[in-house]
């Protein structure tokens, strides 16, 4: 394990002829497919948005592939997008009187023919007003994400956002969301310096009732620092507090501690760095930022949205500036509520390494991404970029947990895609463990990194095609959501480059169900099976022989539990089993939609499944079971009270 360690860090040593990857250099393919309205119709002249980004709902990280077409004749469009890129798209129409009409939208497709269907309701173009005391360093900037939490857990992957859009404001703070297919959204307010102030969730649903600001379980408590005001159905506003200064007192670790000077107050939103302010000669820094309340959703499910506040300065440590309080609404408390908080930096080394795509060939101007252990089991992450030479270093603490990743651009993918004649993996694990990240000497060489080349397959021994692959239970800290996550192409095939880390846990998954296995029991040639489940789909009824929309329907937990315990009491590591069945429960219940269907996962060789069936917005909740005989069923009726 050492020997693995000591090749991930290196010193910096020059390399002559770095290789930049060009991706303008890369040949796009045809994307089609159609776009239906709510009655099932052609719909003729609708406005189709594709989106890609390296890793969604990041900004950051890399340039996005931006694609806007037309639907013509029969709703069909086309589009040029780049080979194995991951598209977010849906369709909207202009708006009339700030109500526009929108498909559902589909997050990651690769290929088509892509078929776009309506919503049964439009939604609201709302205006948003920013208001906010003179102190403030305006003018203000926005930006929309189009996934809430709290949403995140149905079609989507957990803590995937689908994506971050930018919000152009006037002078005044000013400005419309964008035309975009949720019914609610999360608007990120910063100031001129790019610090982010506020992200409140702003609903878009049609409906005077439904438009407006949303409602959570720590409203009542934001009302001091954040007046939120729904003024009619399409304007909304936000109004900051006036700013409160806080201070926090830098010294240097020693037995007589010194005041620091020139230490940053920064800012890390989904990982890239905003310094805000710096210390004084007598180690004093401050900030206006107001208090920001965090669920424990959004500790959990915003991974890549959440903003930390940290101390930094090269040759130390850098250390959190925040502290929270509370349970289920963790109040943080930035530099402490009313200031005058002392943080002590510890002098450290740098952490140092270098990448090679190939011996000669340093990995240039590569996005590397390093999580670390933050608060809970939370991880924190940290973007950085390989220099010309391939070069990279940081000063974070990386004790008690760190994983360490790079995200290859399209141009480096398709180069190794074709020297190792597989589909390769954007993602490469550079290195992950659960204790300190030692200081040792070497290069990683990708060439000589060891490859996984997977094979997914579905129980009839058929390929699955764009499974996902994820990474649970990274050393240190479950990862939620799953920081590694990845698809196979239509053959079933992908090729995984890694470093080191020993014990995570890789799951791929389908529509047919699930496979897991341990990294360091994959070998050069791993098979995945996927299976182990059942479908079970039809429509939900009241008595009187009425179908019921929006009713949940979910498997009875505890069988769920007692199926896991069955799997972990046959396969050896089977206590590694509940880990994906934790993750992949959003499959094992669902939600009943405009005409009462559903459709849910089963476990497989089940004679009859308890299920429990919960009317919308109703807290009954009906017992019932479907006679399943060991295979799937459709067209199922259930009747509940």
């Amino acid at each position: 394990m050492r020997r693995l360690l000591a090749t991930l860090l290196a010193i910096l040593t020059a390399i002559p002829g770095p290789w930049i990857s060009a991706q303008t250099s890369i040949q796009r393919i045809r994307l089609g497919g159609y776009v239906h309205d709510a009655q099932g119709q052609a719909w003729v002249g609708a406005d189709v948005h594709l989106v890609s980004r390296l890793m969604p709902g990041n900004e950051w990280i890399g340039p996005a592939d931006e694609i806007h077409v037309k639907s013509g004749h029969r709703g069909k469009f086309v589009a040029q997008v780049i080979p194995g890129r991951e598209y977010l798209i849906w369709a909207v129409s202009e708006p009339s009187d700030g109500i526009y009409r929108s498909t559902k939208p589909l997050v990651g497709v690769r290929s088509g023919p892509v078929r776009l269907y309506e919503q049964s309701s439009p939604l609201v173009q709302v205006a948003v007003s920013i208001v906010g005391d003179k102190s403030w360093q305006r003018p203000f900037q926005a930006k929309v994400t189009g996934a809430p939490s709290k949403l995140a857990l149905g079609d989507q992957r957990v803590g995937n956002p689908y994506e971050v859009f930018p919000m152009p404001l006037d002078a005044q703070g000013h400005g419309k969301l964008p035309l975009l297919p949720w019914k609610e959204v999360t608007v990120e307010i910063y100031d001129k310096r790019g610090a982010q102030l506020w992200a409140p969730s702003v609903k878009l649903a049609h409906g005077a009732r439904e438009a407006g600001l949303a409602a959570d379980p720590g409203e009542e408590k934001r009302t001091l620092d954040m007046l939120e005001k729904m003024v009619d159905m399409t304007h909304s506003e936000l109004r900051l507090p006036q700013p409160v200064e806080r201070s926090v007192r830098i010294l240097e670790a020693g037995k007589q501690p010194l005041p620091l000077a020139n230490a940053e107050l920064c800012q890390r939103i989904r990982g890239k760095l905003v310094v805000l302010s710096r210390s004084d000669a007598k180690g004093k820094v401050t900030t206006q930022l107001p208090l920001r309340h965090e669920s424990h959703y959004d500790r959990i499910f915003r991974l890549r949205g959440a903003s930390r506040l940290v101390i930094r300065k090269q040759g130390y440590a850098e250390i959190s500036a925040e502290t929270y309080s509370g349970t289920s609404v963790r109040k943080a408390s930035i530099l402490g509520t009313t200031g005058g908080r002392v943080l002590v930096l510890e002098k450290s080394s740098s952490h140092r390494g270098r990448v090679l795509l190939r011996p000669g060939k340093p990995l240039a101007n590569t996005q590397l991404i390093l999580y670390v252990r933050a608060s809970g089991q939370v991880p924190h992450p940290v973007l950085m970029t390989t220099d010309d030479s391939g070069n990279f270093s940081f000063n974070q603490r990386t004790q008690p947990a760190w994983f360490l990743m790079a995200l290859l651009d399209d141009a480096t993918r398709q180069t190794l895609s074709a020297t190792h004649k597989i589909s390769m993996s954007r993602d490469i694990i550079l290195g992950a463990s659960a204790g300190k990240m030692p200081d040792k000497e070497g290069n990683i060489d990708l060439s000589r990194v060891r490859l996984i080349k997977f094979h997914l397959k579905r129980s009839d021994g058929g390929p699955a095609s764009l499974a996902h692959l994820d990474g649970f239970r990274i050393p240190g800290f479950n990862a939620i959501p799953p920081i590694i996550q990845m698809r196979a192409d239509r053959r079933g095939e992908l090729g995984l480059l890694v470093q080191d880390c020993h014990t995570m846990l890789i799951v791929a998954q389908d529509e047919q169900g699930f496979a897991s296995r341990r990294l360091q029991d994959c070998e050069a040639q791993t098979t995945l099976l996927l299976g182990g489940v059942l479908k079970a789909s039809g429509v939900i009824k009241d008595k009187q022989g009425r179908i019921v929309p929006g009713a949940s329907i979910r498997v009875e937990p505890k069988f769920l539990y007692q199926f896991a315990n069955q799997i972990i009491q046959r396969r050896k590591h089977g206590n590694l089993t509940l880990i994906p069945f934790f993750h992949l429960g959003h499959h094992f219940r669902s939600r009943s939609d405009a005409k009462g269907r559903f459709s849910l996962w089963v476990p497989k060789d089940t004679e009859s499944l308890p299920v429990l069936i919960s009317p919308q917005d109703h807290k009954t909740t009906t017992a019932r079971s479907i006679e399943m005989e060991g295979s799937s069923r459709r067209r199922v009726e259930l009747v509940i009270d």
